[in-house]
């Protein structure tokens, strides 16, 4: 069984002869946490990585898929392999969907009777923008913990990922090397939090938003925007980012075009898999 040193060493291989993170974070976590993983091995160490994390829906757990395959092995014989012994994982008749950005697995995933489902959009701008953002904030502290998780919540209601946020979760991402919690801003300075823009270095140096939230009967007014250009100037003042960027869901057409505004343009996409028909697990 391959150590979580090796796990990691074969996801920092991988990251850097693609460009990108291969899993995301909920994936990290649960091969952190020791939950259901698979990994294949060759003559030079692991070549693929699988991950299958169960999250809590109103209508039940759904299962969420993800694999990295190192770049020599992504052809569709072995992404099939991982694929299946992946979904080998989740308990037989629990729902799942898959992930994937790239194309040597979108094409087994479609011969294997999924269809996408949703798409996720990586939206990048160069820094400094050469704007200065003028809506006033503030750094995050202990004491508004729960208000994030609030805000937070009432924010991403809707969101099948990011709207379950707990203290037992903000633990374990304030436990992460990249945590700060001065990346956080919150708007306005004084009184009960309307907005928030959590910002996020990458050891590559690039800048994320993590995650921005406004209260939804503030929404509207154009706080979004400019707390987001708040968190930008913040990476590159900062941080010396020179690049930042976010993801967004590519059906929301409303956020989409805000951050269009901002300058921001599509970069990449990771989709999301789940079966036309009931896909059998052993």
């Amino acid at each position: 069984m391959p150590t979580d040193a090796a796990h990691r060493s074969f996801l920092e291989d991988v990251a850097a002869a693609q460009g990108y993170q291969p899993l995301s974070e909920a994936k990290v976590f649960g091969l952190e946490r020791g939950e259901s993983f698979v990994s294949i091995a060759g003559d030079d160490g692991i070549c693929g990585l699988g991950v299958a994390v169960a999250h809590s829906a109103p209508n039940g757990t759904r299962w969420a898929v993800e694999t990295a395959v190192h770049p020599s092995m992504q052809f569709p014989a072995f992404e099939e392999r991982l694929l299946t012994a992946t979904v080998d994982l989740v308990p037989e008749g629990e729902r799942h969907t898959v992930w994937s950005a790239r194309a040597s697995l979108d094409g087994v995933l479609e011969r294997s009777g999924y269809l996408p489902v949703r798409s996720l959009v990586e939206m990048g701008v160069d820094l400094p923008l050469g704007t200065s953002a003028v809506l006033p904030v503030r750094r995050f502290a202990a004491d508004d913990l729960d208000d994030l998780i609030d805000l937070n919540n009432t924010a991403f209601a809707d969101h099948p990922e990011a709207g379950n946020l707990d203290r037992q979760a903000m633990a374990q991402l304030s436990a992460q090397p990249w945590f700060d919690p001065d990346g956080i801003l919150l708007h306005p300075p004084d009184g009960p939090i309307v907005a928030f823009c959590w910002t996020k270095v990458h050891p590559d140096g690039r800048g994320e938003i993590y995650r921005i939230g406004v209260r939804p009967k503030e929404a509207g007014m154009g706080i979004g925007s400019s707390i987001t250009e708040q968190g930008l100037n913040h990476l590159a003042a900062e941080h010396g980012c020179t690049e930042g960027f976010l993801w967004v869901d590519e059906t929301n057409a409303a956020a989409v075009a805000m951050y269009q505004r901002i300058g921001f343009t599509p970069r990449r996409r990771n989709r999301e898999f789940a079966a036309r028909r009931v896909q059998p697990n052993r």
